[in-house]
């Protein structure tokens, strides 16, 4: 135990290679997925070429979360070839293919080889299933669904909303029913399912279990997606930007919004943004560094939440995330800044916002 401990600490303070080092021992103590994010942040900075090809390499031999897949993903479009390389040999090695000396497969290609990761039938046809299609992480927001009960296969959509179906369990027992038929009818029809067969008895425990599994695999998609998605950048990674991905095309008017500092990422633990709060938040700070007003610094919400700045009249902003990794430490740092950069970068961001998909 003592051990960890001094791992963790060290952890927290480290860099580069010896991060990742670190991480991986970590990881082969507690079996914890957390450290393997530790890696996948070396990958996704701007540390030297080198680091982030150990980091890639590491990812190779560590478990397939989200975060190591969209990590990998990104490190495909590396501006080094070298990282390009291990990152796309990571990806095959993860899906247990060997690697090649001379990767030309499109990243998208080989992202695609864990889109049917999580497809299949989670339940029993014979009494109460959802049968999930290959997960679309270039369009996570709707997914192929098929749902059976009592052995009959329901009419439906072709493609159910994503954040609806895996909330099945929650409509069904929010806010203290039991998982039984009658409170199952209703969320299935809502979720535009038909042709329900009249009377059902279900087993209550079978029922939650199917439910908590496809949330679990829908949740692991969402989060790969989360992860990746990239469609505009604004400003400089290494300094300030915001990378602006997909909107949720159901009109949820969630869109997700990775912030970067430094030259890493400042939102680790949550990057989808409410876009009319988060677009407001962005002009109101821009309106107050123009009228040269003392400003929090990134408090837009529950996307930063998890960050703290302080910027001095000299464009030093001295900041801290605070991790949410039981008995890792919180990283800080310092970076200069401009407050016409600043401002560039949040009203730019808010039209973007603002202007729809």
């Amino acid at each position: 135990m003592g051990d960890v401990e001094s791992l963790r600490s060290s952890l927290a303070s480290a860099h580069g290679v010896a991060r990742v080092r670190t991480a991986q021992t970590l990881y082969e103590l507690t079996g914890l997925d957390e450290y393997v994010s530790e890696v996948a942040a070396v990958l996704e900075g701007f540390g030297h070429r080198d680091e982030r090809a150990e980091a890639a390499k590491a990812l190779r031999t560590l478990p397939i979360t989200p975060r190591s897949l969209a990590a990998l993903h990104r490190g495909t479009l590396d501006p080094e070839a070298l990282v390009r390389h291990h990152s796309a040999n990571g990806l095959l090695g993860l899906a247990e293919r060997k690697p090649e000396p001379a990767v030309d497969a499109v990243p998208g290609e080989l992202l695609a080889a864990f889109a049917t990761r999580t497809a299949g039938t989670y339940g029993d046809r014979a009494s109460f299933a959802v049968e999930l299609g290959p997960a679309d992480y270039a369009a996570p927001h709707h997914r192929a669904a098929s749902v059976y009960l009592a052995g009959t296969r329901l009419s439906g959509p072709d493609r159910s909303h994503v954040p609806a179906l895996r909330n099945i369990g929650v409509y069904t027992t929010y806010p203290d029913r039991a998982p039984d038929y009658p409170n199952l009818r209703g969320t299935l029809e809502h979720l535009g399912f038909a042709g329900l067969p009249e009377s059902v008895t279900l087993d209550e425990r079978e029922t939650a279990a199917t439910m908590d599994a496809v949330a679990a695999a829908l949740d692991f998609d969402t989060d790969v997606s989360r992860w990746c998605a990239t469609e505009i950048l604004i400003g400089d990674r290494s300094r300030l930007a915001l990378e602006i991905g997909p909107a949720d095309p159901a009109g949820g008017q969630l869109r997700v919004c990775t912030l970067w500092l430094d030259g890493a990422i400042a939102t680790p633990f949550d990057n989808m943004a409410y876009v009319p709060q988060f677009a407001h938040s962005l002009r109101l700070d821009a309106a107050r560094y123009r009228a040269g007003l003392p400003t929090d610094f990134a408090y837009w919400g529950p996307t930063t939440n998890d960050l703290d700045g302080e910027l001095h009249p000299d464009g030093t902003l001295h900041y801290r995330l605070r991790s949410l990794i039981d008995g890792v430490g919180d990283r800080g740092g310092t970076v200069r800044l401009r407050v016409d950069e600043i401002i560039a970068v949040l009203e730019e961001a808010a039209d973007v916002l603002t202007a729809g998909p």
